[in-house]
């Protein structure tokens, strides 16, 4: 599941291909780091926690999604 929360980013993000990819690959490296950094910082195991920070980081991106809706911003 966690595989395809940098490719649902980038297709929400739209525009070429290519910039689906390169959003995609982005998002999923940022949010990588941030579980690992998180995983040292906390003294977590790591596969875990870059689990629950690629959750965590789809439910922010879902609900800046539903703000964006709501506020009319595309």
């Amino acid at each position: 599941m966690m595989t395809a929360v940098p490719a649902l980013a980038g297709t929400a993000i739209g525009g070429t291909v290519s910039t689906r990819l390169l959003v995609g690959w982005g998002f999923g490296t940022a949010v990588s780091v941030i579980g690992m950094a998180a995983s040292a910082a906390l003294d977590l195991p790591t596969g875990a926690t870059v689990v629950c920070a690629f959750g965590l980081a789809l439910l922010v991106f879902w609900g800046a999604s539903l703000i964006s809706r709501r506020s009319g911003i595309p």
